[in-house]
């Protein structure tokens, strides 16, 4: 069921949303796949992502890629090991990473980028600040990368 549950979200995502979607959702994923692939934590992952793929399939706005990424680098951040400073970095940090790749590939600016990256790196210091007093527990994870998602759409206002 698990497997059949990550399958079919995956092929939602790149349906809907296409490669750039499809290639976030893949990457943590992966990384639910090594740490914790039970069901429970699958659909914590992916159901958030999947929130933010309807919203962008009902309004055709391409901004809500951002808010879909950092959700899922805020998990990433939560799945990977080590310090607090490790998993920023290496676990959100690397979904920032791919984010900002497929947004230069889409062409975008550099004060549009600049702009993504500062507010990535501000909601996933914030995260990582919840994460360190709330454990590895699977509702934190998942309220926690909702608020971030949201604070992250947020921030393109400014």
């Amino acid at each position: 069921m698990t497997w059949l549950t990550a399958v079919i979200a995956l092929a939602a995502v790149a349906l809907v949303g296409g490669w750039p979607w499809a290639l976030v959702s893949l990457m943590v994923l992966a990384v639910v796949w090594r740490t914790d692939f039970r069901a429970a934590s699958v659909l914590a992952t992916v159901v958030p992502g999947l929130c933010w793929l309807a919203l962008y399939q009902w309004t055709g706005d391409h901004r809500l890629f951002f808010p879909y990424a950092i959700q899922y680098a805020v998990q990433m951040a939560y799945l990977s090991g080590g310090s607090a400073v490790r998993r920023t970095l290496l676990g959100g940090g690397s979904v920032v990473l791919v984010f900002v790749l497929i947004r230069i590939a889409q062409s975008a600016t550099a004060g549009v980028l600049l702009v993504e990256v500062l507010v990535a790196a501000a909601v996933l210091a914030l995260a990582s600040g919840v994460h360190d007093s709330s454990g590895r527990d699977l509702r934190a994870r998942v309220l926690s990368a909702a608020v971030s998602s949201v604070l992250a759409y947020a921030g393109l206002a400014f």
